[in-house]
């Protein structure tokens, strides 16, 4: 079952090309999140991808569109 919540939270920071440039991961990897959810690492200090897609939509849009 596809999660829209994480597709839509990526269409808003720029997509999944824009959004795993930015957070240093594969494509491949942010399509399976819409599959299996985010990675169990996701809370680490150095992987909060929550909080890096927030803020790449803030840079695109001036705020917050999506809440993953």
């Amino acid at each position: 079952m596809k999660n829209t919540l994480i597709q839509n939270a990526v269409e808003a920071a720029g997509g999944r090309s824009n959004v795993a440039k930015q957070l240093g991961i594969t494509r491949e990897a942010i399509r399976k999140w819409s599959f299996r959810g985010l990675p169990k690492n996701q809370w680490a200090p150095n992987a909060n991808y929550l909080s890096q897609i927030e803020t790449l939509q803030i840079k695109r849009h001036g705020k917050v569109l999506v809440v993953g």
